[in-house]
């Protein structure tokens, strides 16, 4: 996937560059995808190679659920790891949602062990891919705050954690409840 023609790399236009995720987010677990999304043929370009072009099919009666972080409290951090000539990547998506729900709980609860996929956008709508069918994402921790006083935050968050290449754009459309 590395043997193609080299290319110029340009400056972009400036115009949509703002940091930051929506506040909408997808997530799937590993069992329930029958076909992953992926990079399918010989790409020609570096974006080709870093794009799906084999969009996710679910098994009957699954789809992606949504999850919604707080407004601007949600992250995606990706950073090399590794030695020199074996670089990979560490991969993660920060999801933080004020009060401490039983569905959130269960949430966490039910997803802390297992294989799962997420799908984040940014603000400009690119679509990047947490996990892939060789290597899934797993929750790598979480956090419920109580607060001692009135005042103070109550709050869930948990950090989804998925190594390999950095995540891969996913043109495809999300497959959810109909």
């Amino acid at each position: 996937m590395c043997n193609f023609a080299t290319e110029d790399i340009l400056p972009g236009d400036g115009c949509n560059n703002e940091g930051g995720l929506k506040v909408r987010a997808w997530y799937a677990l590993y069992e329930d995808i029958q076909v992953f999304a992926a990079v399918g043929g010989s790409p020609a370009n570096y974006a080709a190679s870093a794009t799906t072009t084999v969009d996710f099919t679910m098994k009957a009666g699954k789809y992606f659920k949504e999850l919604y972080s707080d407004l601007e409290m949600s992250q995606y951090a990706g950073e090399s790891q590794g030695e020199v000539n074996n670089l990979s990547a560490a991969n993660r998506y920060t999801f933080k949602q004020a009060g401490t729900s039983a569905q959130l709980v269960g949430l966490v609860n039910s997803i802390r062990n297992k294989n799962i996929i997420v799908i984040i956008e940014d603000l400009a709508g690119n679509k990047r891919m947490i996990g892939t069918e060789a290597l899934p994402a797993k929750l790598e921790s979480f956090s419920e705050q109580g607060g001692m006083k009135v005042a103070d935050e109550k709050s869930l968050s948990f950090v989804v954690y998925a190594p390999g290449r950095l995540p891969l754009f996913y043109a495809g459309t999300v497959p959810v409840a109909p």
